[in-house]
């Protein structure tokens, strides 16, 4: 057989000349094999030669060996291995995510149906968290509903995690940023369950509930996981993260001039912005005893002050939203000294820092962050743009096709028609809209007889003309051209409301009369259709939006108003949601603390915000109290105005740490209220009091409530109450001493415990102390969210609607893809309209047996894409498009829609080349002179199209 094998062999070097390539690189390849056979590299194979076709059985599978040892030494030789079999991921070690379990977890939490109950868990859960108040006690029926709600809520998260994490593995699963926030909300709300569960009915110690509080700040996510599914949210969150490294410059540059300005204010003013809080005391020395109204006198220190470089720069950044900006400026002006209060207008020239400081802090600085959203917002909506456009080549579908109405043939239809067309007609429909705007704009309250019959005559003066003008459109463009244009469905609704209230306004009026007759009985106009008479009444206002028909520039701008629409939606969500979060968190953290009036409560519901400085209380329509209350609070913050006040309330702590200490003017105004010193009573006294004890304080308070409330007991109804007395408000102000800033959760905890404090059924009496952490960091972010991000990211968003409107960039320049090639002056927009009125005269010439036809739309916007005209200066079956680039043969959009049944159609290239270079000698005479003088459109397309017909050739 291996001779056999050296005879082929032999006899294939004869015939290499007659062998194709590949005959005889395989030929090689044996011959190569042959020679490592004789050199001992391998053995030869075994061959049965009594069998019939084994020879060439054997010789097949020793090329196939020989082929894959080659190989094998190609890629030793090369330096490559053979790929490792991949391994199958395993969850938990344990599971492969090919098993039948992972693919049954990854179905189900992939699954349409899975995906809309998560949905509907996470709007459960919104609702939950806007229902969420400290009002709700323990027991209700509504902290029953809301528990089951939230335990169902998160098993069902918890669900989903696992099933992922099943189908996926967790590393796969932890990868995205979406599922890590989502494996964050679902731990803390295992955290949350189980703690809650566990500590359900135990007596928990005070700072075992504040970790517990902590936990439940984290259900403030929750609504975050609406947008890893929503598209619109999701690009923009895009933006906001493409913008995180040009925005950390800014910050670094905004905090070193705050910090500049913080260094110069603490040189010129620190430790100088304190006074007494008696304003006529000026000294230090003197601010002791009480005021006139029976209030300690306290030496108190400005709310913007540059006493360390932490206040000083907060108060820059105050500064620096211009928050109630005159107020702090006049008390660094009244400044005086460290030990003296303040003098009006001591120090002008300090003016000049405050000035300064606004200017770069706010006018420069804080404008960067606009400038650097909106360079970021331009290039993420390029992004999104050039993303839609690549959406609509791969559906290559046509859209947005128009309908095209020719003009009516009856002779009183064209004459009305040629009237409410005219230029001369739409100023003076114009006119009459100011007019009725500014009669309108005439009208007062409670006006007299003649004033009153004036703006009857007027209401039905302008109401015939604007509805003539309705019903003489309708009769001249038929109804279905006339309600093609929204103006004109605007204008019927307008016309119709109007006549309708007319109409409303005349029975009533009759009705009334009647009765005043005494003629037949008819009943008066009730409450309700009043009201419903004066909704009417207030559509008359939307005829003056119809003055954005008639001036361009109104039109753009509402033109540029609608195009960004979609965008201000997203933006709209995003701040909603943005708000909804910070709410939420608003009413965990801070909805405990006192609000001015809480302290007006009856009975002991009272103490709780009795004790609290007046001075730091909330302002009652500016509180989180609850969730709607907490959304007022963050817009009025948002808007900047006097959010400072809620920053200090909201962060006021315990000063000079625990035990409190008993100074000596508390103790000496207790001994002249009680007219007895405790120290002097025996020990084993009950009202024995000592003053260094580590309670003293919270038995000082405990004894004042219980004087005060023997007091006042029974006075609820006093307009002054709870200071119904002055023994009563000097007893208040004891405790007020003794628990100075606010009231800790231990001294509720005991003052509940003594029934000196009552906070209603099932509700337990927490503290009324604010966190600065907490308050800084929430209050701060929020500002920089919502004022300098979101809010600038509006104002991206409409210059680059505006600028698109008027075919430019946001600097100002025409946009290079709107210019078209060799003709710099002429935008894309411009030649697309010069091209589709062409297109639509050419059909209506050649085509006006047909009432009404259909053309595909030729966009008047930026994207001109589908818009071709024909080169007259190559050959005939060469067109452009707008970008310059031939493609031959191509037929543009309005010759693909139109018919190929004349004649002419079935011409020959030859006999089509002439007619068109015929026709070039017209087009090219004349396309320059058409562009500047659109006048003589008419005429030269007249002379066009008769060109086409008598020469045999398509518009």
């Amino acid at each position: 057989s291996i001779q056999s094998m050296d005879d082929g062999r032999t006899s294939g070097r004869r015939r290499s000349s007659d062998m194709s390539p590949s005959a005889k690189r395989r030929s090689l390849d044996i011959q190569k094999g042959g020679r490592n056979y004789s050199q001992g590299m391998t053995s030869p194979p075994v061959m049965i030669a009594n069998k019939p076709r084994s020879t060439s059985y054997v010789a097949m599978k020793f090329i196939h060996d020989e082929e894959v040892r080659r190989r094998e030494e190609e890629k030793k030789l090369h330096g490559e291995e053979e790929p490792p079999k991949a391994k199958v991921p395993r969850v938990g070690w344990c599971l492969p995510t090919d098993s039948a379990p992972s693919r049954m977890a990854k179905m189900v939490a992939e699954h349409k149906h899975f995906k809309n109950m998560i949905l509907a868990c996470i709007f459960i859960s919104c609702v939950c968290l806007a229902v969420e108040a400290p009002s709700i006690g323990d027991g209700t029926l509504a902290r029953a509903l809301l528990d089951w709600a939230d335990l169902v809520t998160s098993s069902i998260f918890i669900l989903e995690c696992v099933l992922k994490i099943t189908g996926h593995t967790f590393v796969e699963y932890i990868m995205s940023k979406w599922n890590r926030l989502d494996f964050l909300i679902v731990t803390t709300s295992l955290a949350d369950l189980i703690m809650s569960r566990a500590l359900a009915g135990q007596d928990v110690d005070i700072q075992v509930f504040k970790v517990f509080r902590v936990f439940r700040i984290f259900r403030a996510l929750r609504p975050l996981r609406i947008i890893a599914r929503a598209k619109g949210l999701r690009v923009l969150v895009s933006t906001l993260l493409s913008a995180v490294r040009p925005v950390l410059n800014t910050t670094a540059i905004a905090l070193a001039v705050f910090s500049v300005f913080g260094v110069l204010g603490m040189q010129l003013l620190s430790g100088k912005m304190k006074g007494c809080s008696d304003s006529s005391v000026y000294h230090r020395r003197d601010c002791v005893g009480f005021d006139v109204e029976g209030s300690p006198r306290e030496w108190i220190n400005a709310d913007n002050n540059f006493d360390n470089m932490y206040r000083a720069v907060m108060s820059i950044f105050i500064l620096a939203t211009q928050d109630d900006w005159p107020i702090h400026m006049w008390a660094g002006v009244d400044a005086t000294g460290k030990l003296t209060g303040p003098m009006q207008n001591h120090n002008l020239p300090m003016m000049l820092f405050y000035v300064v400081s606004i200017v770069l802090a706010s006018y420069l600085v804080v404008n960067i962050f606009v400038g650097v959203f909106v360079d970021c917002y331009t290039l993420a909506s390029g992004e999104m743009q050039a993303e839609r456009m690549r959406e609509k080549k791969a559906q290559k579908k046509l859209t947005n096709v128009q309908e095209v109405f020719d003009d009516p043939k009856d002779p009183w239809r064209m004459a009305i028609y040629k009237t409410v067309t005219a230029s001369w007609f739409d100023f003076l429909i114009a006119f009459f809209i100011i007019s009725n705007v500014v009669c309108m704009g005439m009208e007062t309250y409670q006006p007299g007889e003649r004033w009153f019959k004036f703006g009857e005559i007027n209401n039905f003066f302008f109401s015939l003309v604007f509805g003539w003008e309705c019903f003489g459109k309708l009769a001249a463009l038929y109804p279905r051209r006339y309600f093609a244009s929204n103006w004109n469905r605007f204008d019927f609704f307008i016309v119709s409301v109007t006549f309708l209230g007319i109409l409303i306004d005349t029975s009533a009026r009759i009705a009334a009369r009647s009765a005043a007759d005494g003629g037949a009985p008819s009943e008066p106009p009730n409450l309700m259709f009043l009201r419903i008479q004066r909704i009417f009444r207030i559509f008359r206002i939307l005829r003056a939006v119809r003055i954005f028909k008639t001036a361009k520039g109104l039109y753009a701008i509402a033109v540029t108003m609608m195009s960004s629409m979609p965008a201000l939606v997203n933006l709209l969500l995003m701040l909603m949601l943005l708000f909804f979060m910070y709410g939420v968190l608003g009413v965990m953290l801070f909805g405990h603390l006192c609000s001015a009036g809480d302290e007006t409560r009856p009975g002991i519901e009272a103490v709780r915000c009795m004790l609290h400085p007046p001075e730091t209380l909330l302002d009652p329509h500016a509180n989180f109290i609850n969730m709607g209350n907490a959304l007022l609070t963050l817009f009025r913050i948002a808007t900047g105005d006097a959010w400072g006040e809620i920053l200090y309330a909201c962060q006021v702590e315990v000063v000079g740490g625990f035990p409190r200490k008993v100074l000596d003017e508390t103790w000496k105004h207790m001994v002249d209220l009680l007219q007895y010193d405790p120290r002097t009573l025996p020990p084993q006294d009950p009202e024995f009091l000592a003053a260094d004890d580590d309670d003293a304080a919270i038995k000082i308070a405990m004894l004042s409530i219980r004087r005060w409330n023997h007091t006042a007991y029974g006075t609820e109804d006093h307009p002054a109450w709870p200071l119904t007395s002055d023994t009563a408000r000097d007893w208040v102000a004891l405790a007020r001493m003794a628990l100075p800033f606010c009231v800790t959760d231990q001294e509720m905890y005991e003052l509940e415990n003594a029934n000196l404090a009552y906070c209603g059924e099932g509700i337990r009496c927490v503290e009324t102390c604010g966190n600065p952490y907490f308050a800084n960091f929430t209050l701060v972010t929020f500002v920089l969210m919502a004022a300098f991000i979101l809010l600038q990211l509006v104002i991206a968003v409409l210059m680059e609607q505006l600028a698109n409107q008027f075919g430019q960039d946001l600097s100002g320049r025409k946009k290079p893809q709107d210019l078209v090639t060799g003709c710099e002056e002429l935008q894309k927009p411009v030649l697309a309209r010069i091209a589709r009125r062409w297109q639509y005269n050419a059909e209506r010439f050649l085509n006006h047996n047909s009432a009404v036809r259909i053309m595909p739309a030729i966009q008047e916007s930026e994207n001109e894409e589908n818009v071709s005209f024909t080169n007259h200066s190559r050959s005939p079956d060469t067109r452009y498009n707008f970008n310059g680039e031939g493609s031959g043969g191509t037929q543009s959009p309005m010759t693909q829609a139109m018919p190929d049944s004349s004649p002419s159609n079935q011409a020959t290239g030859v006999e089509k080349a002439a007619h068109v270079t015929e026709v070039d000698k017209v087009g090219e005479s004349d396309w320059q002179h058409t562009v500047e003088s659109p006048g003589v459109e008419s005429e030269m397309m007249m002379n066009a199209v008769h060109h086409h017909r008598d020469s045999g050739t398509t518009a």
